[in-house]
């Protein structure tokens, strides 16, 4: 009674609340499920455990039972669906058809199909069934025959499949067609043994490692499977027993050889078979990112793609490169599938937002390209100011002048060349009124700024020791640095052990030494001003810094002092040598010592044996003599010299000419080492040339 009240109950609310046919509908499929669950049996039917059906009885107990609706209107998706379509009824065809439709399969899909049941299994794999694998392999253009000592089914299997043979793991690459195995990593690990591993007595081990076939695996070293080895040695045995060793070796060798052309022919029709895919992998890419970047340019995104090309032809001028993705490697485009409109619509929204990252980029290459842009054009501009009458009258082209990237530097520059790109900018007009109204300053400015930084570096103790020692007074009253630079016995040597190849330029590493560097040449030398090219750089970095005719790879930097060092033992040496000639170390300066020439003797060299005129001796320049004392005698100190006199030193001058000229007969202008002043630290400066490259140069530039 209690059940039929609560049925009227619900049947009053649903009628109440029904607005519509599908509303009545479910509720009267609710119902009829109402009235099969009362006719139900309220609890299931209990079952007596014993010894005998206690297993059975429990498995049962556990086995989940689903209750489905008798209504179809209701579907509540319990359960697997039923299969529509079964193979077993293939086997009732007639076997001619059968056979017809299976000679016209793939080697793959035979494969598959006697992995269906047990059935098909057994009739693909009976013996009479193999010119079924014969015309399906005969598909397969260029594919090597099934070797003789193999069954179809098995090189299919080997071929075709990507399972491992130990393991069964799937989508397994990696096989040989010499072990004719597929491994994993891990059943590679413990199945494939080394030359090594072959553990038997010495004969048998060289009669294994000539009749095992051992192939490559992974790297260098070859492997070969365990089993071939057992069944190697097993055979081996026997063949010992019955006295057919010979024979059988000869058969096992032969069988080696024909393993290995047959695997040469594989490894070469998979490798030609691999380069046709992926021709077509990448046929099938650029199809799909030439429809995107057509589906781009209609949505007015041509500049964008103009500068991604830019990007990847490596012509963007930004440093560092943009970190964006080249389009063809964007994860929208570089896809197998081909474009369709549904997936264009799919993936237009990230290609929006892509662009919308490349034209900040832009907008960021404009401002850098138009900075450069001008560093150009204030670098073409200072080149003319420099050689102006008057500039020249008040900086002579002998004096150190800054580089064009040392120009850049100034604050007034500065601003010229981060004006907005709107802002044109006259050359005669800004440019040269600007260098009229600073660069006077400036360039005294960088001279003392430069000579300040080498006498830092001069006056380091840990450099010079005692020989530089200054009075307290000058030490720094930095008006007293150049006098004080133009000394003698200041002697630096450059630290770059490596520069490329030039005239009078470094030496490379295999040299010994750097070149000695006295006073003026140390603030004309290159490596102060020259820096190697960074790889991102080799096309956008401007063409106005670059030095590449003088140093190939290489480009302007700001003066760095950091390039010198003080060398002690060169100055100690200058410092005998001065005290030989009678000169004040203290004050006597390089020009003051090239204008005398003197000639010294090393007494270490001659014993200390003096100029008596009875013996003769070799006789040195000053800048020789310290070179000999730094690779003769490394540098010693206590090397003590004797300053020859006046009229020898005539004579040897005379005698240096002479025999100059008997070794290299050439004009002093040929022997001499030029330079070009109106290219002189501009993109087309060839640096250090001999006469014969400076009049091909005239011709270039002229």
């Amino acid at each position: 009674m209690s059940d039929h009240t609560s049925l009227v109950d619900m049947v009053d609310s649903m009628d109440n609340n029904l607005e519509d046919d599908n509303a009545l509908n479910l509720t009267r499929g609710t119902l009829h499920a109402f009235f099969q669950r009362k006719r139900s049996p309220t609890s299931p039917k209990r079952i007596k455990i014993t010894a005998e059906n206690g297993k059975s009885a429990l498995q049962q107990s556990q086995v989940k039972k689903i209750k489905r609706e008798a209504d179809a209107g209701i579907n509540l998706g319990l359960g697997p669906r039923p299969s529509r379509f079964k193979l077993k009824l293939m086997l009732s065809m007639p076997l001619d058809i059968l056979f017809e439709i299976f000679c016209r399969l793939l080697p793959v899909d035979i494969l598959q199909l006697s992995r269906t049941s047990k059935e098909l299994r057994a009739l693909l794999l009976h013996r009479s069934s193999s010119y079924i694998w014969k015309a399906a392999l005969v598909k397969i253009s260029g594919l090597p025959a099934c070797p003789d000592d193999m069954s179809l089914p098995f090189w299919t299997n080997l071929v075709f499949d990507h399972h491992c043979h130990g393991c069964l793991a799937s989508n397994v690459q990696r096989f040989n067609f010499l072990l004719r195995v597929r491994f994993c990593a891990k059943c590679a690990k413990h199945s494939l043994l080394s030359e090594w591993d072959v553990n038997t007595c010495l004969e048998d081990k060289k009669l294994a490692l000539k009749c095992i076939p051992f192939g490559v695996w992974h790297s260098n070293h070859k492997r070969c499977t365990g089993a071939d080895r057992d069944k190697f040695l097993a055979d081996l045995a026997s063949a010992k027993t019955n006295g057919t060793l010979t024979l059988f070796v000869e058969e096992k060798k032969e069988a080696l050889e024909r393993k290995i052309l047959h695997a040469r022919s594989c490894e070469a029709w998979l490798k030609e078979v691999n380069g046709i895919r992926e021709l077509e992998l990448k046929s099938v890419r650029n199809q799909r990112a030439t429809e995107i970047r057509k589906r781009l340019a209609d949505l007015d995104y041509k500049l964008e793609l103009e500068f991604l090309d830019d990007v990847d032809a490596g012509l963007c001028t930004t440093l560092p490169r943009p970190n964006i993705s080249s389009l063809i490697d964007h994860p929208c485009v570089n896809s197998l599938e081909p474009l369709t409109e549904r997936n264009w619509i799919s993936i237009k929204p990230k290609m929006v937002r892509y662009m919308a990252k490349v034209n900040d980029l832009i907008i960021q290459e404009v401002l850098t390209r138009s900075t450069n842009n001008r560093r150009g054009l204030i670098l073409d501009a200072y080149n003319v100011w420099r050689v102006q009458p008057h500039n020249l009258e008040r900086f002579p082209l002998s004096a150190p002048m800054p580089r064009g990237v040392d120009i850049l530097t100034i604050p007034e520059v500065e601003v010229l060349i981060n004006l907005h790109p709107a802002y044109g900018l006259d050359l005669k007009e800004d440019v040269l009124a600007c260098f009229d109204r600073v660069l006077k300053d400036n360039v005294n400015f960088w001279r003392k700024r430069v000579m300040r930084r080498l006498l830092q570096t001069a006056l380091n103790k840990g450099a010079c020791g005692d020989i530089t020692e200054l009075p307290i007074t000058s030490r720094f009253h930095w008006s007293v640095h150049d006098n004080w630079l133009r000394r003698a016995v200041v002697v630096f040597r450059c630290r770059q052990k490596a520069v490329p190849n030039s005239i009078g330029g470094c030496p490379t590493m295999t040299e010994a030494r750097a070149p000695l560097l006295w006073y003026p040449h140390f603030l004309r030398h290159g490596c102060t001003s020259i820096r190697e090219r960074r790889p991102d750089e080799k096309r956008s970095v401007n063409d106005a810094l670059s030095t590449t005719n003088q140093y190939p790879g290489t480009c302007q930097t700001p003066w760095n002092k950091d390039v010198f060092e003080l060398d002690e033992k060169a100055s100690r040496a200058t410092r005998n040598i001065l005290e030989a000639c009678e000169m004040d170390w203290e004050v006597a300066t390089t020009e003051e010592l090239d204008a005398r020439d003197p000639r010294v003797v090393c007494l270490k060299c001659t014993y200390g044996a003096r100029c008596d005129g009875e013996r003769s001796f070799r006789v040195w320049t000053w800048r020789d003599a310290v070179y000999h004392c730094l690779t003769a005698h490394f540098g010693d100190s206590q090397v003590k010299w004797e300053c020859i006199s006046p009229a020898d030193a005539i004579e040897a001058r005379r005698l240096d000419a002479l025999e100059c000229a008997k070794r290299v007969p050439q004009s002093s202008s040929q022997l001499k080492i030029w330079r070009c002043m109106k290219c002189r630290d501009t993109a087309e400066d060839s640096g250090r040339m001999t006469w014969t490259a400076l009049q091909v140069h005239f011709i270039m530039t002229s």
